[in-house]
């Protein structure tokens, strides 16, 4: 539960990166949401990744595997 609870904040922040993607190429929140698959939403969602990327970066090695350690215990 706690593992959960601290995800929060980077979940809004990958939110907010995933808006910040589809402003970037003049979408709103609904115009992204009802893309179909194809080139402009892999777009969206790379620059989405990029963005929401950044807190991850600072994990060192056994960090990184220590949070994935504990996501994959999450129950399904």
């Amino acid at each position: 539960m706690l593992l959960a609870e601290r995800l929060t904040p980077l979940r809004f922040h990958r939110f907010d990166a995933h808006v910040a993607a589809g402003r970037s190429v003049g979408l709103t929140a609904e115009t992204v949401q009802d893309l179909p698959p194809g080139d402009q939403r892999d777009v969206i969602e790379a620059e989405t990744n990029a963005r929401a990327g950044a807190p991850y970066e600072v994990l060192t090695p056994s960090e990184r595997f220590e949070l994935c350690a504990g996501l994959g215990a999450l129950p399904n």
